[in-house]
């Protein structure tokens, strides 16, 4: 997913955030005016090949509604939280990073500027086997509840 995001917009910091994120991948970009952090949300199939299951979808649409308290607290608490996270990743991980494009000095730098950005924070779901134009009544109606508590994107497979 991280090479798939990549190859579609330039991010500044993209991470990953690990066990009890704030999602799953984070990709951040900055320019002069504008902030916009893209909150990734992976489901990883409940069986050994990927399918259209409600039940994998329930699950990441959970971690997604969850994810719209970001909305809520506001961009600077944001990425305060990532970074005091990657701070303490770091710590346990010595020699490793979660950052997979830019670095701790990165989000440092864009945490700075953020108060005077205008911000903008999109949510993806991806999970493994299903497709926007393949979604089923059942999966259609979960996207359509979990877009009720956070502007999403399908992410098409």
């Amino acid at each position: 997913m991280s090479l798939h995001l990549s190859g579609q917009q330039h991010f500044d910091v993209l991470l990953d955030d690990g066990a009890n994120e704030v999602a799953d991948l984070v990709g951040i970009c900055a320019d002069e005016t504008d902030i916009t952090i893209t909150l990734v949300h992976c489901k990883y199939s409940h069986e050994p090949t990927p399918g259209r299951r409600v039940a994998d979808l329930y699950e990441v649409c959970g971690q997604a509604v969850r994810g719209a308290k970001w909305r809520e607290y506001g961009v600077e608490a944001l990425l305060r939280t990532l970074y005091n996270r990657a701070v303490k990743w770091a710590a346990r991980n010595p020699g490793q990073s979660p950052y997979l494009i830019g670095s701790i000095d990165e989000l440092y730098h864009i945490r700075e500027r953020a108060p005077q950005l205008r911000p903008h924070i999109n949510t993806v779901i991806a999970q493994p086997g299903l497709s926007a134009a393949a979604c089923s009544s059942e999966q259609q109606l979960l996207l359509a509840g979990a877009l009720c508590r956070s502007e999403m994107r399908c992410c098409r497979s």
